[in-house]
């Protein structure tokens, strides 16, 4: 059960960021949270993370895919 618990998170995170861009797009969704992502940042956020869902099952880690969305996401909204 503990391999399982990355792709879990990931689920959420794709279904958190689901939300956000219906929201953004005019289209009213329960949601919890809202977040400042623009749509572009969302998208690409969605892109990282349905990739790292597909890597959790070859990654000798299970939580490695999902730490390196972080990285990249950040690195990505980092200044030049």
């Amino acid at each position: 059960r503990r391999a399982a618990q990355p792709k879990l998170i990931l689920e959420d995170l794709l279904r958190v960021l689901l939300v956000h861009v219906l929201r953004r797009n005019g289209i009213e969704v329960s949601a919890e949270n809202e977040y400042t992502f623009s749509i572009k940042e969302a998208a690409h956020l969605m892109s990282l993370l349905q990739r790292a869902y597909n890597e959790i099952k070859f990654a000798p880690l299970p939580h490695i895919p999902l730490e390196i969305v972080v990285i990249e996401f950040l690195d990505a909204q980092a200044p030049s």
